[in-house]
């Protein structure tokens, strides 16, 4: 191979049926989004303008963030149960505020977040990370897009999607009172072969 990666991959391959689709829409509320693992309170506004854009799910942390997982998280976004070898992908913008995020050495470094689609239950759930630990520019809208496969063991499904920013490494920056960040068109789909 070429060094294909899995979205392309996944895109060409022949037979994949599509189980479902969530995609948010926070025109008028925060789509069932609460927050997850929060030092303090994460305040979720619906339809924030940004970047020249309304609609996006605005996040404003009140408190230093000192956990490697603070963010926001939706129950049952498909409502499909899942199996072994099922696929999803997802894409989303995000928007990040140019201040108020730092390392709690205080340098300023990228800002990491994570999505993660929680598919089994068990003792050790199984996740898929979208773009683990993907470093976000602040002070500018940014659009991602992945494609995983699951290798999934386990056949009690869960259906969770949650959002988050780590501090993974030593110099990740982490929200700070005051931070902000705004997500948008997010778009999660489910496949089977």
């Amino acid at each position: 191979m070429l060094g294909l990666g899995s979205a392309i991959y996944i895109s060409k391959l022949p037979g994949l049926k599509l189980l479902g689709t969530y995609t948010s829409d926070f025109s008028s509320d925060t789509d069932g989004w609460s927050a997850l693992s929060v030092e303090g309170d994460l305040e979720l506004t619906a339809n924030a303008t940004v970047a020249g854009s309304d609609g996006w799910l605005k996040g404003e942390f009140d408190e230093n963030q000192t956990d490697s997982l603070s963010g926001i998280e939706k129950n049952s976004p498909l409502g499909a149960t899942s199996m072994i070898g099922d696929y999803w992908s997802i894409s989303y913008k995000i928007y990040l505020s140019s201040s108020n995020w730092t390392h709690e050495s205080g340098e300023t470094d990228d800002v990491n977040h994570i999505f993660k689609y929680v598919h089994v239950g068990s003792s050790d759930y199984t996740t898929d990370f979208f773009g683990a630990n993907n470093a976000a520019a602040k002070g500018q809208a940014v659009s991602y897009d992945f494609n995983v496969a699951t290798a999934q063991t386990s056949t009690t499904p869960l259906d969770l999607l949650q959002f988050y920013f780590t501090n993974t490494t030593t110099k990740d920056d982490v929200p700070q009172a005051g931070a902000i960040f705004y997500l948008k068109d997010i778009v999660l789909k489910a496949y089977r072969s």
